[in-house]
C-alpha cells in the first residue's frame, strides 16, 4: 500500500495524471466521521511505514524509496479531486499496485477520504509544523545495521519483527562444497520483537540459540540531525541486559575466584549488560556513517578475559538504488585478549515498503554485541568467513 501512494502524488519528472473521467467521480463518504475512522485504521496497518505517522512522507522506510512517499499535506496532493485520487488508488502504475480487486469501494474511498482529511484538520497550524519539522528523516533503513545498533527508532504507534541468523564458519575450500557453505553446520538465530513507546523510544525482546540467551533492550533517541545543519548528527543511547539460560559449564573441583573463594555459580553469572552512545550522520541521501561507543559487561569471565570491555563499531550505509544497499561495520575492540576486529557486510534489499532482507558475510557466528565483541572471531586472514542473513519487518 505504502509503495502505491508513493505515486498518488507522482513528481514533476513523471508526472501521473488521472484521466478526466476520474475527475467526475463522486465520494459517497466524504467528509463522513466514521469513513475517517475506518481509513485511519487501513492507513496505520498498510501506510505508516513509508508516509510515516502524520502522513508527510516521512515513514522508516522512506529512506530507501525512490521517488520519495508522498506528503499528504503538499498543494500537488490537496489539489486532486476525490475522484482523481480513488482512481489512482484503484489502478496503480509500474510497481505501485491497484487495489481494485484488494480493498473493496467503500474501503478505498475511506482511505481517500481519511488523507484528504488530514490537511483539513492541520490547515490552520501547518506553516509552524512544516517550519519545525526539518530534521533528517531515517539516517538508516531499520534499527540495526547489520549487527549494530543504528540511531533509528520505530515510528509511533508501530513494533518491528526481526530474525538473525548466521550458518556454520565456512572457508574458500573444499568445505565450502561439501558442507554447503556452512549450511550443514550448526547455526545460531535470534528471534526479537520491537514495539514503539514514542516517536523517540522503544523497547525489544529477544531469543538467541547459542546460550539460549533472552535479551531486553530499550533504545531514545536524543538528538535529531536537521536539515539546515542546526544539530548536524543524530545521538541515541541503547541498553540492553542479557539472561543466559542454558547449562553452566562443569568446572574443575577446586576452582576459585580470582580472589581465592571458592567458586560457586550464582544467578549473577547469568547477566551481561551492553550499553551505547550511538552517534551518526547522514551525508546524503546515498551515504550514511556512524560511530558507536559500546561497553560490555558480564558478570562472570573465563580467566584471563575482562569483565568490561569497550567497542567501537564504524558502520555505515551506501544506497545503490531505490530498494538496495551496501552495509559494512568494523568494530575495534578494548580488554580483549583477541588480535582480530569483528568485520561484517551486507546487501541489503527493501523488497517492500516495510519489509527488509540482509544477506551477510561476516566473520563471527554470534548475534548478540554482548557476545560479537567478547568471542573470537574467525581468521578472515586464511578467507574463514560465516554467511547469514537478517530478516525485519515493520508493522
Amino acid at each position: 500500500m505504502a509503495l502505491f501512494l508513493i505515486g498518488i502524488v507522482g513528481n514533476s519528472q513523471n508526472k501521473w495524471i488521472a484521466p478526466k473521467s476520474a475527475n467526475s467521480l463522486l465520494n459517497p463518504v466524504k467528509d463522513s466521521p466514521q469513513a475517517v475512522l475506518t481509513g485511519n485504521k487501513l492507513y496505520k496497518s498498510l501506510c505508516v511505514a513509508c508516509h510515516g505517522v502524520s502522513g508527510r512522507g516521512d515513514g522508516i522506510a522512506a529512506a530507501g524509496l525512490s521517488p520519495k512517499p508522498a506528503n499528504f499535506y503538499d498543494k500537488n496532493f490537496t489539489n486532486q479531486t476525490d475522484g482523481a485520487i480513488f482512481w489512482k488508488l484503484s489502478k496503480g502504475r509500474g510497481v505501485m499496485a491497484g487495489y481494485e480487486t484488494m480493498l473493496s469501494e467503500e474501503d478505498r474511498w475511506a482511505l481517500v477520504t481519511y488523507l484528504k482529511s488530514l490537511h483539513k484538520a492541520t490547515a490552520e497550524k501547518e506553516p509552524k509544523i512544516q517550519k519545525n519539522e526539518n530534521r533528517i528523516k531515517n539516517t538508516f533503513l531499520f534499527t540495526q545495521l547489520i549487527n549494530s545498533q543504528t540511531v533509528q527508532v520505530l515510528p509511533k504507534n508501530t513494533s518491528e519483527f526481526t530474525i538473525q541468523h548466521r550458518f556454520g564458519p565456512t572457508a574458500l575450500d573444499a568445505g565450502f562444497i561439501d558442507q554447503f557453505m556452512g549450511m550443514d553446520l550448526s547455526s545460531n538465530i535470534r528471534f526479537a520483537y520491537a514495539m514503539a513507546i514514542n516517536d523517540r523510544m522503544y523497547a525489544e525482546i529477544g531469543r538467541t540459540k547459542f546460550g539460549k540467551v533472552y535479551d531486553l533492550g530499550i533504545k531514545y533517541l536524543y538528538l535529531r540531525q536537521t536539515t539546515d545543519n542546526t544539530m548536524p548528527v543524530s545521538l541515541a543511547v541503547y541498553s540492553n541486559i542479557g539472561v543466559m539460560t542454558d547449562k553452566f559449564p562443569a568446572v574443575v573441583a577446586g576452582s576459585t575466584f580470582e580472589d581465592g573463594r571458592d567458586f560457586k555459580y550464582l544467578f549473577a553469572h547469568r547477566l551481561t549488560y551492553d550499553f551505547q552512545l550511538i552517534l551518526a550522520r547522514k551525508f546524503s541521501d546515498n551515504f550514511s556513517l556512524q560511530l558507536n561507543t559500546v561497553f560490555i559487561w558480564h558478570n562472570l569471565v573465563s580467566e584471563g578475559a575482562n569483565n568490561l570491555v569497550m567497542a567501537f563499531p564504524i558502520g555505515g550505509r551506501v544506497k545503490l538504488n531505490s530498494k538496495t544497499a551496501l552495509l559494512f561495520e568494523a568494530t575495534p575492540v578494548v580488554n580483549t585478549p583477541y588480535p582480530r576486529i569483528p568485520l561484517s557486510l551486507s546487501y541489503e534489499i527493501a523488497s517492500s515498503s516495510a519489509h527488509v532482507f540482509q544477506l551477510i558475510v561476516t566473520s563471527t557466528d554470534r548475534i548478540l554485541e554482548s557476545a560479537v565483541y567478547t568471542q573470537p572471531v574467525y581468521d578472515y586472514t586464511k578467507a574463514k568467513f560465516v554467511l547469514g542473513f537478517n530478516i525485519k519487518r515493520l508493522f
